[in-house]
Parts: structure tokens; sequence; C-alpha cells
């Protein structure tokens, strides 16, 4: 009985929470302009939305997201904080988000709720792309509130993570604050877009749909 309840100890410091979608009881403003950008994020190995809170970064990239599952894209969230700045529990918490998502990790999940890789983190970390690569349908990891990390740890495991990726894999990272790591190269070879406060700030059009009744277009300016 000691082996079960020390067992389950190890597991409880992972929160569920954290892997779920953002959720709103509100209704949203549509982004069609967006999404028909963010739509070609599944050909990028990395996109990047950066803006201050307030800009509806993770709602815009949560709805879009939802239609994402509806065509066959695995989709895993992982909203981070502060605690998540350690390597080997920041990739348990992307390990489980894949796992939730739908890949078979077999025994590696268990070892990221553990707190323990055999191998070592690197070895973990090539198993997860591994099983990503082997995955029939397009993956998109989202990492949300990466500027909560402060971690150069935690950047070196990303820069890892996007320079091994594979093909079917788009990792989504959105901060309050500019990146730590230069998407730079990236970006020049096509294989990065990154959505800033200009792009995500509402056009006359998604701010009228606010409203219920007509607004002229001084009071909308």
């Amino acid at each position: 009985m000691s082996d079960l309840n020390d067992a389950e100890t190890k597991r409880r410091w992972l929160l569920r929470s954290k892997l779920d979608l953002p959720r709103n009881n509100v209704r949203l403003v549509g982004r069609p302009r967006l999404f028909a950008r963010m739509d070609g994020w599944l050909d990028l190995d990395l996109a990047t939305v950066v803006a201050p809170a307030g800009y509806a970064k993770s709602t815009t990239i949560a709805e879009w997201c939802r239609g994402m599952r509806d065509r066959n894209v695995a989709i895993a969230w992982l909203s981070l904080d502060e605690a998540d700045a350690e390597p080997a529990q920041f990739l348990s918490y992307a390990i489980a988000a894949l796992s939730a998502a739908g890949l078979d990790l077999k025994r590696l999940e268990a070892g990221a709720e553990e707190g323990f890789f055999a191998g070592g983190i690197p070895t973990a970390m090539a198993a997860m792309l591994d099983a990503v690569a082997q995955f029939a349908h397009p993956v998109v990891l989202v990492l949300d509130d990466y500027h909560r990390l402060a971690s150069p740890a935690a950047d070196a495991l990303m820069k890892a993570m996007l320079q091994a990726g594979p093909r079917n894999l788009t990792v989504i990272v959105a901060s309050r604050a500019a990146l730590p790591f230069d998407p730079t190269p990236l970006l020049a070879s096509g294989r990065a877009d990154e959505l800033t406060s200009e792009a995500l700030r509402f056009t006359a059009d998604e701010l009228a749909a606010i409203f219920e009744h007509p607004v002229n277009a001084s009071a909308l300016a």
C-alpha cells in the first residue's frame, strides 16, 4: 500500500488543467483574417505570437486550435508558469501535453509524471520527437505564456527541439515579451511566422462586429 501511495504522490505534481485550451463564456469576435494566415502554420516549424496583455493572444490561438481539431490535427496545449523553468519539468509537461493530444508516448509519459528520465533529457526529447514523427497527422504544440519561464536552460531546450523537430510538428509560442531566443534564422528561411500586436489589433470591421447596432466610422476610430 505504501508503494502505491508513493506512486500516486509522484503523479499529483502534474496539473492537468495546464493542458486544457482556455475557455470563454462570452461571444467572441470572428477572426477569419487571422485564421486564414494561421492555417499556413501547419507547414512551418515555429509560429510566434508576441504582444502585451489584452491582445487576446491565447483566445485567438485557442479558437484556431479548436478548428484544427476538426481537421484531424493533434493539438497539444501547455500553459507555462515560473515552475516550468526547470528543463526536466518543462519537458515533462510537453510530453504530457502531447500524450493528452492523442500521441502514443508509451512509457515516456510515466517517466514524465514521476519527474525522472532514465536516459536523461536529450534521450527523452529524442523519444518524444520520434513519437511525433511517427504520428499520422500534423501535430501542433502550443506553449502559452512563455514569458513566465525566464529560463536560459529552457530556451536552450526549445532551440534544440526546433532544430530536431519533424516535418509534421509546429510549435506555437505565445508571449507578452520578446522571445529570449532568436527566431530570425527560421523566419529568413520561411520556416517560421510571427504575429505581433499590430496584426492582432482589431480591424474596423472586426470592431464593428462587437456592437449590436451599427456604429459610424468616426466612433469606431
